[in-house]
């Protein structure tokens, strides 16, 4: 069924972008084992025990993120939005084919499972099931990192019950001395830890710092959302990115 999974997915991306081929290039699909983790599942009416989670990330258009260090402007806007709309789709698509199938399955959508503003998170850690179906790493902006897209992406998440095989997590840390995210927060709001299981997101970033920087900074744009990005767009892993994408040196600086 892994195989039907990440068709599907396919197919809706190739549905939007022309052709197949352009899903592959700009998605990534994954399966984390969630035995024992119950208690990452915090949405109410389905709290309990998902053995299996369908981690999908799709790759923010390196174009538009490349421009993020200049300042705040609505092409990122309008594509955070765009890639988020395309997730909840995704996500709906797969839950309907495993449901045909007989299993029990559910997207996160942010319908499902809204941002809850005061303590700047969502019940469900989408980052959380990607590091463990091996997506990637969290890095020290507690955003995951990909290997093949850096921090540029965006992620969903459908729980189910579908014997699916599942990946491997990625255990090593790629981080190491870099501190260009940190660096790079006009707000001050990463600290730049080094990511463990034993310490909370809160450990790292002061989401509330986070949050008023980027109500500040997309002011002039009357946007409340996705008007930083500077934590991601500085990366060298999502940087390697857009040099390749746009044809230049790809070696991280």
């Amino acid at each position: 069924m892994n195989d039907l999974v990440k068709a599907r997915v396919y197919d809706v991306l190739g549905e939007l972008g022309k052709n197949v081929e352009f899903g592959k290039r700009t998605s990534l699909v994954a399966f984390a084992n969630l035995a024992g983790l119950a208690n990452l599942v915090k949405i109410s009416e389905h709290a309990g025990e998902w053995p299996v989670a369908i981690s999908i990330a799709i790759a923010l258009d390196p174009a538009v993120v490349a421009r993020i260090p200049g300042g705040p402007h609505e092409d990122y806007a309008r594509e955070y939005d765009r890639v988020n709309a395309i997730l909840d789709e995704l996500g709906l698509a797969v839950e309907k084919q495993i449901v045909e199938r007989g299993c029990a399955a559910y997207a996160i959508t942010r319908e499902r499972a809204p941002y809850e503003k005061n303590v700047c998170r969502t019940p469900f850690p989408h980052k959380t099931a990607a590091r463990l179906a091996g997506l990637g790493w969290i890095g020290k902006n507690a955003l995951l990192v990909t290997p093949e897209f850096g921090a540029a992406i965006r992620l969903t998440t459908v729980l189910t019950d579908a014997p699916l095989i599942c990946d491997r997590p990625i255990l090593e840390q790629k981080c190491g001395a870099c501190q260009k995210c940190r660096d790079s927060c006009p707000g001050g709001a990463i600290l730049g830890r080094l990511w463990s299981v034993e310490i909370d997101r809160d450990d790292m970033v002061d989401a509330q710092k986070c949050g008023k920087t980027t109500e500040t900074r997309g002011q002039d744009l009357k946007i409340r959302s996705a008007t930083c990005g500077l934590c991601f767009a500085s990366c060298p892993f999502t940087r390697a990115r857009s040099q390749q994408s746009s044809g230049d040196d790809p070696q991280r600086r």
